[in-house]
């Protein structure tokens, strides 16, 4: 028996994936920003002393500190079924690059210089840059242009179940379901747009892709 505690805010892009894997895996976890029983100030000191570059999500399992949402995922599939990666080497092999494309490439173009622009912006006055996202919109659309290519009609990565991509791009896509029309850069990509309303019905995604409450 596992006792997961998942340490990050809701509205967190990296928790929101986690916690899929989790639902995925019908792993029983709390969400907490008190994993060790004190509040948790994120990017503190104490925080520091989780993760030294004060990054979110951690995962708490008794003992065990696990940092980082790919270490996160390794550890998951260690512990319970199903799994979210292929069993054949070379398709196991591709499911973790795009994965890693998603949450380090893509996660840049489009929540780094879109979506955490709006949710929060570092203008004067905390107002929105509008210069800077059209600056950057291009290369999102870009990105997602080749997501909704290689997706096709599918409603999977890969294969026919929820793969490891998956779990790193249902989240992504979601936040611009939340966002003024003129910035939901998948409105016009069909294949992204019929892929997030299946994932969204599924029982994984269950209190997990809701609409970001974020207190400033």
């Amino acid at each position: 028996m596992h006792n997961l505690k998942l340490y990050g805010p809701d509205f967190s892009y990296f928790v929101r994936v986690c916690r899929l894997m989790c639902q995925y895996k019908n792993l029983n976890y709390e969400l907490s920003m008190s994993p060790k029983g004190e509040f948790i100030q994120p990017f503190s000191a104490e925080h520091e002393r989780i993760h030294p570059f004060r990054k979110i999500p951690t995962l708490f399992d008794d003992k065990y500190e696990i940092t980082e949402s790919l270490a996160i995922a390794s550890y998951l599939e260690d512990i319970a079924k199903p799994s979210l990666l292929a069993n054949k080497a070379v398709a196991k092999a591709q499911d973790l690059a795009l994965a890693n494309m998603i949450q380090s490439y893509i996660h840049s173009s489009v929540m780094r210089n879109i979506v955490l622009e709006i949710a929060f912006p570092k203008g004067d006055n905390n107002e929105i840059r509008w210069s800077l996202i059209e600056d950057n919109k291009a290369q999102a659309l870009k990105d997602l242009a080749w997501l909704n290519e290689r997706l096709g009609p599918n409603k999977h990565l890969f294969g026919n179940k929820l793969s490891l991509s998956d779990c790193y791009l249902i989240p992504m896509l979601d936040y611009f379901t939340y966002l003024p029309s003129q910035i939901n850069l998948i409105k016009d990509l069909e294949n992204l747009q019929h892929y997030l309303t299946f994932h969204k019905e599924q029982s994984y995604s269950k209190g997990v892709l809701e609409k970001p409450q974020i207190n400033r």
